[in-house]
């Protein structure tokens, strides 16, 4: 269960350097981090963790991130979890994915980890409003 005193981030990367770099970020910022190399069993950690943000991947194998996000927005359970997606892709595609799927921010890898971090906590300020 994640720990009430602190938000929880949950982060899906394939790239195992970037997820483990992304992951200690946070963490040394006070989050509590779940980590993912896979989308697959991605419902149940949300499910089980009940993270306060989701960090989402783009180009995955097996399923995209934007597949994934798509799945997460037809469940109840996983509906409203704010979600950032943190990705290589061309600025204008996450843009348009961003925009079609309610409760979704983004940042290009290529930004970095500070305007990562700015874009989960303007995600979790505009949950709680």
């Amino acid at each position: 269960m994640a720990n009430a005193s602190r938000p929880t981030v949950l982060i899906v990367d394939d790239n195992e350097e970037i997820l483990k770099s992304t992951a200690q970020y946070f963490r040394t910022r006070g989050y509590a981090v779940i980590e993912s190399s896979t989308p697959l069993g991605v419902t149940s950690l949300i499910i089980q963790h009940s993270p306060s943000v989701l960090i989402l991947d783009l180009m995955m194998p097996a399923l995209s991130g934007d597949a994934l996000l798509k799945l997460l927005r037809r469940a109840t359970a996983t509906r409203n979890l704010p979600t950032v997606l943190y990705s290589s892709a061309d600025e204008e595609l996450l843009y348009r994915i961003s925009k079609s799927v309610e409760g979704t921010g983004y940042v290009q890898k290529s930004d970095g980890l500070p305007a990562l971090f700015r874009a989960v906590e303007t995600r979790l300020a505009s949950a709680t409003t």
